[in-house]
């Protein structure tokens, strides 16, 4: 089965950054400001652009959890199979990830496609 729960995720994000930042844009452009006076040791005209753009980025955070939520409403038959290769998925990883207690700050434990390599190398004695 081919999932297209990414696509479906990754679609919702733009118009919730979209939405974000024009709601940001209409809440924060009609405040009246008097540019005498900063906000928080910003120029006022600044810190609503600031304040602006993280709206947008509170939309792109919010996205990913509805374009989730949309995606699992609408597969809800096919939901549990999803799962099923999600959990075989993480249960091979764990398998076949090197044992972490022989790493260190200075030899972390490397990624996924080196693991096999990384096994000969530290497990097996040199000849």
């Amino acid at each position: 089965m081919n999932s297209t729960k990414p696509d479906g995720v990754q679609i919702v994000t733009i118009p919730c950054a979209l939405l974000g930042f024009l709601g940001g844009a209409a809440y924060f452009g009609t405040l009246e400001t008097d540019p005498t006076k900063p906000v928080m040791g910003i120029d006022p005209f600044f810190f609503y652009g600031i304040c602006t753009v993280g709206c947008m980025g509170a939309g792109a955070l919010i996205g990913p959890s509805i374009g989730s939520a949309i995606w699992r409403n609408s597969h809800r038959k096919q939901l549990a199979l999803v799962d099923a290769m999600d959990r075989e998925f993480y249960q091979r990883i764990a398998r076949n990830r090197v044992d972490a207690s022989l790493q260190s700050p200075t030899h972390p434990v490397p990624d996924y496609y080196d693991q096999g390599k990384y096994k000969r190398k530290a497990l097996l004695p040199e000849k």
